[in-house]
This record gives structure tokens, C-alpha cells and sequence, in this order.
């Protein structure tokens, strides 16, 4: 796929500099200086990089590198963080941009690094960055138990749907009675009380009537037949849909925890819904519509446009009522000319979207000769000025005017909770702005060559 207003971007950076205690080095000043010297107001950014555990016990993660620039990106300051991930200065400025390098470690693959930068960042609001380094991830603190879950419910004649809040590599039916979740693994922070999670069991009963049964567990103890045995008095209720719905993913947030994800086709009449359990007064309905605008596949890449609206409400009729934007936004879906060569971009065909969020994925070589991704997502207004037009000074080795990006992933948001830029910049620097995602909508274009 030949996109010519954006295929001679290129990017450059070098590796991660050596982590040394919190310090700041290089010359310059941010990015904007108040003329009334008299009336100077100072403000304190903080930064805390951890690492989490699969137990969410989070630890300081330290190879980080924080760049602050100026309006066109220049670095003046760079900053690392101290032993306990932390980072600190104060500034002149109540908005600053700056660009966040760390490394990146995925399962088995070798370091690469994960980059974001934030255009007007609010100075005063906290920033966690949680990365993802799994040679380094402590589970020291973690107490896992994989067992098999026997469940015993009402008679099934089928089953056509089975869930479980936690993982488990294969379920069977052992009689109409019973079906037993296989290698199921549950974890906990050393010590602590074991999560709440679920297990589902939907499909018909003899009669051929649709049926469903649930239960819940924060008991996950290691016994001596290595099965935990529940049983599922929870009962879902077959409710009617909208005449007419979109079709949506849909699932229940319990304590932070995922139960009950099902899929609700466009056809639909009725969903089977778990909405009398115990813990039913604490339950947001999470729901997810999707369309498709364009998809377009040849010999020189693929490229996607699509719409997305998520819902998350204690009301499952208001979750249910998602509905993507079924109007193709006028995006350039030839040449993607929207991002232009020098790095400017402009969305703002797409009306009250406040933000862009930007990212290229490469594959390039290191100073090994090994093969890393390197992930560069920018977090900006709808229209503006791409970091990776400058130099990363630093970085040279790793992303240089050779290198070319393999994807881009452009995403513009609305949340029906705010319309000022300031709240999505704020949200994402550490998720604080209540209520933003409860109701969002989102345009996805995505590149690849």
C-alpha cells in the first residue's frame, strides 16, 4: 500500500542511557518563561514508574529516561528516576510537553522500547507510567494455585457458553450436572484475601428452554485433590434487547474484575443475563459496539477505518444502548494526508474529537544486530506537531533515518464527560478524570505496510 504523504517520515534515537539517581542534565529551559518576573508561580511535576506483578503488586521500575521539550520538541531537560521509580522537579510552566523512553520486555523477546509523549501535559497533575519488563517483574510477592474447578449446577442439555473470570486452559462436560474448568490458575498477593472471580455455564435445558447458571469464589486454598468444587445457584435471566441494537461485547466489572463476558449479535432478540448474584449493587455493565467504515488489503499493506463507543454504567439498559458511529468519517483513505512528511497532522476534520493519539510501531536492529520493536505513541490535540520529526538526542543507535515504521495506530477520542483537552491529557497521564471512558467514543485507523 503506497501512502505518499507520510512514508518518508523518519526517526531517530540511540540507547537507553545509563540509570543513574534522580538528576537533571542538558542545557536550555522549558519550553515557555513567564514575562512577569515578579509574579513567578512555581510548579511540581512528579513522576512514579513502576512495575506491576500478576498478583498487582506494583514495584519501582527505574530504566526510564523523562525528555522535557519545548514547543517544537527540542529536548532542554532530561531527567531519571530515583531508586523508588520517582521523579521530581519544579517548573516554571503549568503545561509542559515531554517524551517518556523506556525499556521494553515482552515474554520471551528481546528489549526493545516503549516511548510516549505528551503535548501540554498539566505540570501539577501525577504521571504513573506502568511498564512492561517481564525478566525484571517481581513475583516474589505473588502466590499462585492451579488447580482444576468442578462446577455443579442445574440440568444442561447444551452448553454454549461457559466463562470464567480467571484463566483455564480447557473446559468438558462431565455429566448434564457438572462441567469442570481444567488447570485453572488463581493468584493473590502473599498473605492477602484471594480475588473475587466467577464461573459461568450457559446454554439449554431439555426442553430446549435457555438456561444459564453462575457462581462466585474468593476461596482458592490448595486442597489435597488438587479440584476446587463449587456450585452454581446464581441463575441469568433472558432479558429483551432493543428492536433494533447494534452488535456489541458486554461483560460486568466486579471489583475491578471481569465476569460474564458474552457477545450480543445485530440479529438478536434477547441476551441471558447474570443480574440477581450477591454482589449485583457494587456491578457496572460494560458494553462495546464496533463498525466497520473501510478495510483494504493488497501486495503494499492494509490499512483499517473504524468506529468504536464503549459504555460502563450500574444500569445494564444504558450499557446495552452503545451505538458506534456509523457515519465514515472524511478521512484521506488513500494517502492518508492527514499526517503529513514534515510531521504535522490535522484531524480536525473529525468535529468535536479534543485528542489524537498517535503511535508507529517499528522493527529495527540494535547495536547487536538483533531485531526490537520500538513503539512511539504520542498523546495530542487533534491537530498539531509529531515528536518524531526530531531528533531523540540519545537514542541515535536504535532509530535512525533509515529506520521505517511498520504500523501506524491513529485513535481520536470523545468522551461525552468533558470536551477541554486538559481532562484527556490528565486522564491518561495517570487515569484520574472520573467517569471520562464511562462513555467514549473513538475513530481507529490503522496502517500497515
Amino acid at each position: 500500500m503506497k501512502i505518499s504523504s507520510i512514508k518518508n517520515l523518519f526517526f531517530k534515537c540511540s540507547p537507553l542511557l545509563p540509570l543513574l539517581i534522580i538528576q537533571a542534565c542538558g542545557g536550555g529551559s522549558d519550553d515557555t518563561t513567564p514575562t512577569n518576573n515578579l509574579e513567578q508561580t512555581e510548579y511540581t511535576f512528579t513522576l512514579s514508574s513502576v512495575l506491576t506483578n500478576k498478583c498487582g503488586v506494583e514495584t519501582p521500575f527505574t530504566n526510564v529516561e523523562l525528555l522535557i521539550q519545548d514547543s517544537s520538541w527540542q529536548i532542554t531537560n532530561r531527567y531519571t528516576p530515583d531508586a523508588n521509580g520517582q521523579i521530581t522537579f519544579i517548573t516554571l510552566n503549568e503545561t509542559i510537553n515531554y517524551t517518556l523512553v523506556a525499556q521494553n520486555q515482552l515474554g520471551s523477546n528481546i528489549q526493545g522500547l516503549n516511548i510516549e509523549s505528551f503535548y501540554q501535559a498539566i505540570t501539577t497533575s501525577p504521571v504513573k507510567y506502568k511498564g512492561t519488563y517481564d525478566q525484571l517483574s517481581d513475583q516474589s510477592s505473588c502466590e499462585c494455585v492451579t488447580q482444576n474447578v468442578s462446577v455443579s449446577h442445574r440440568s444442561f442439555n447444551t452448553r454454549s457458553q461457559i466463562t470464567s473470570s480467571l484463566s483455564y486452559s480447557s473446559w468438558e462436560a462431565i455429566d448434564s450436572d457438572t462441567t469442570l474448568f481444567n488447570d485453572v490458575e488463581a493468584c493473590r498477593e502473599t498473605n492477602a484475601d484471594w480475588p473475587l472471580h466467577s464461573f459461568s455455564i450457559n446454554g439449554t435445558d431439555i426442553n430446549g428452554a435457555t438456561i444459564g447458571n453462575a457462581v462466585f469464589s474468593d476461596n482458592f486454598d490448595a486442597n489435597i485433590d488438587l479440584v476446587w468444587v463449587l456450585s452454581a445457584f446464581d441463575v441469568a435471566a433472558q432479558l429483551d434487547l432493543p428492536a433494533t441494537h447494534q452488535a456489541f461485547e458486554t461483560h460486568q466489572i466486579v471489583k475491578s474484575i471481569n465476569h460474564f463476558s458474552s457477545s450480543v449479535n445485530e440479529s438478536d432478540t434477547s441476551i441471558m443475563l447474570f443480574n440477581s448474584h450477591n454482589y449485583i449493587g457494587e456491578t457496572a455493565y460494560f458494553s462495546r459496539a464496533q463498525v466497520v467504515f473501510e478495510e483494504t488489503s493488497s501486495i503494499f499493506g492494509s490499512s483499517i477505518i473504524e468506529s468504536y463507543h464503549q459504555i460502563s454504567s450500574a444500569n445494564f439498559d444504558d450499557s446495552f444502548s452503545v451505538q458506534a458511529e456509523t457515519v465514515k468519517p472524511d478521512i484521506d483513505e488513500v494517502n492518508f494526508s492527514e499526517i503529513q512528511a514534515d510531521g504535522n497532522y490535522d484531524y480536525s476534520v473529525v468535529a468535536n474529537y479534543p485528542m489524537a493519539i498517535i503511535q508507529f510501531n517499528y522493527e529495527v536492529l540494535n547495536a547487536q544486530s538483533q531485531l526490537i520493536n520500538v513503539n512511539w505513541t504520542t498523546y495530542g490535540p487533534i491537530t498539531g506537531l509529531l515528536p518524531i520529526t526530531t531528533t531523540l538526542v540519545g537514542y541515535e543507535d536504535i532509530i535512525t533515518t533509515d529506520s521505517d515504521w511498520n504500523e501506524i495506530d491513529v485513535q481520536l477520542l470523545q468522551s461525552a464527560s468533558t470536551s477541554d483537552y486538559n481532562d484527556y491529557v490528565r486522564h491518561f497521564q495517570d487515569s484520574t478524570i472520573n467517569n471520562f471512558d464511562a462513555d467514549l467514543s473513538t475513530y481507529h485507523i490503522q496502517i500497515e505496510k
